[in-house]
């Protein structure tokens, strides 16, 4: 991740003006994720393509014509891609992850060939399109708040908490659909078994019951209980990398 890291800021750093999520941003996730999966670098492209046509499904994008279309399309073309990719490791294993899950479908207590196919899928998407926005959101909160960015120059070790900050103040996961298994109430509001929930992350992240100046990007908060990785079993796949 250093490597690719370096290797794009210096093909950056001879350009007055970029524009970030283009040339940096949308990459970034895109060229580590495949090279942890064993993705060729001459493939890149078609699994971002694939990935971009998902996103327009997934974060409902409803004003764009053949959505669902363009995103089953794509859905198929991704996972015929990884079953041979899948039939080839078998063959000729590589040190990579889809190597790992191959080798965990001969268990039959461990995965089958789909459920590595939809991991591999998974893993494309849902890193992809967030960390995307995460280097995005985060450069703004930045731009707009100075001061926060000399306080990291000056103490690189704040990294850590900045990130998490990132995630609770501008997070790319802003909320989630989640299904009620039971009648509940919250806060004098009936919610009945069966109906369709919004789960607003965002508002979480900025509840004053829970965060002291909840408006202010402050990267020095801790500790910082946000909800930018979700919670319990839906807790995010991708939160350790």
């Amino acid at each position: 991740m250093e490597e690719i890291t370096d290797g794009l800021l210096a093909d950056l750093s001879n350009h007055k003006e970029i524009n970030v999520l283009q040339s940096y941003a949308s990459i970034l996730p895109i060229m580590v994720i495949s090279d942890l999966l064993g993705v060729p670098k001459e493939d890149r492209n078609l699994i971002k393509k694939w990935s971009d046509d998902l996103m327009l499904l997934v974060f409902g994008a409803a004003g764009v014509e053949n959505r669902h279309e363009a995103a089953s399309k794509s859905l198929a073309e991704m996972v015929d891609y990884f079953k041979d990719i899948i039939k080839e490791r078998r063959i000729r294993p590589k040190d990579d992850l889809i190597s790992a899950l191959v080798e965990a479908t001969e268990d039959e207590d461990k995965l089958t060939e789909e459920e590595a196919v939809s991991t591999c899928t998974l893993l494309i998407f849902g890193g992809h399109e967030t960390t995307t926005n995460l280097i995005a959101n985060g450069l703004l909160a930045f731009h707009n708040n100075p001061g926060q960015l000399e306080l990291l120059k000056e103490s690189s070790s704040l990294i850590t908490t900045a990130v998490d900050e990132i995630l609770r103040y501008d997070g790319p996961s802003k909320a989630m659909v989640r299904v009620a298994k039971q009648d509940l109430v919250i806060r004098d509001k009936e919610i009945a078994a069966g109906e369709k929930v919004l789960l607003v992350q965002a508002a979480a992240n900025r509840d004053p019951e829970m965060f002291e100046r909840p408006d202010e990007f402050d990267i020095t908060r801790s500790p910082n209980p946000h909800l930018g990785f979700g919670r319990g079993i839906h807790y995010c796949l991708g939160a350790p990398l």
